[in-house]
């Protein structure tokens, strides 16, 4: 389990009975898979957050330009 946007995130796997190994195959080959995409998506999230505080309010725009 992670966090995600202060959400907590979990994957959950299930397999037929007498299927541990399989689980433990998948989980190892899935886990570095999902830390590079939330990763990724945290670095994006960030981003596109620090464009929008970057962006002028739209009324405050607009009075500048009526003043």
């Amino acid at each position: 389990m992670d966090w995600c946007d202060e959400l907590p995130s979990a994957v959950s796997l299930i397999a037929k009975h007498g299927a541990d190994q399989f689980l433990l195959d998948v989980t190892t080959r899935l886990f570095p898979v999902l830390q590079s995409e939330a990763k990724a998506y945290k670095r994006i999230s960030a981003t596109i957050a620090n464009k929008e505080q970057r962006k002028p309010d739209a009324a405050e725009v607009a009075k500048e330009k009526v003043s």
